[in-house]
């Protein structure tokens, strides 16, 4: 904790829950290593990071954009210098789906009603949730108008992202938005059961 900003350290301290704190740390110490393995040249380090008004945050003025996302278990953190960037990943457990169809577009939710392993709410939901995340905006935003009627896109406010499955473990559902295509696809960097870090073959890491 003493190597992070004194703001990452507030903010960690204000999860009630230690597996929350824990994630979070987490996911601030992959960033760390991320740079540092990846983008040494940019000299930038977590005391770089600003927080735009939206509660993004981001370093200023480098090219580099990054993300991360924590679930059961599980942290992910994707870093480019290639374009903006954002990743969600769910654990796949039982969920109630009712009130969540507004946010789903009709054969969205056709898929999620007949489907009693809950992976298709788990989809669709990571899907949406990566593209808000790497838009910037965050929450501000229904989850309702990130539309994907076409495979491996979505469309927020005419803005076209590409939408990546990146796998973890079967335990868990993980999309990455870009705005920029992947191309070669994802090869795994390393990966164990409490964090992970995945590299694409082109300049992105996970």
């Amino acid at each position: 904790m003493n190597l992070l900003p004194e703001k990452d350290r507030q903010n960690i301290r204000r999860f009630l829950r230690w597996q929350d704190r824990e994630a979070a740390l987490y996911g601030r110490l992959l960033l760390a290593s991320g740079i540092d393995k990846f983008f040494k040249d940019f000299k930038l380090t977590l005391h770089d990071i600003l927080i735009n008004e939206w509660g993004r945050p981001f370093f200023k003025d480098s090219g580099i954009d990054f993300n991360i996302s924590h679930t059961d278990g599980c942290v992910v953190c994707i870093i480019t210098d290639d374009g903006r960037v954002g990743i969600d990943i769910e654990f796949i457990k039982p969920i109630d789906t009712d009130g969540f169809q507004k946010y789903m577009d009709t054969l969205q939710w056709k898929e999620i009603a007949t489907d009693s392993s809950c992976k298709s709410f788990y989809k669709y939901w990571t899907m949406k949730e990566s593209v808000i995340k790497a838009e910037g905006r965050g929450l501000s935003i229904p989850l309702s108008d990130v539309k994907t009627e076409k495979q491996g896109e979505a469309i927020l406010y005419g803005y076209k992202w590409y939408l990546t499955e990146v796998f973890i473990d079967s335990r868990y559902i993980c999309y990455a938005a870009t705005d920029f295509s992947i191309g070669d696809g994802i090869r795994i960097y390393s990966i164990n059961c409490v964090k992970c870090e995945i590299t694409l073959n082109g300049n992105i890491q996970f």
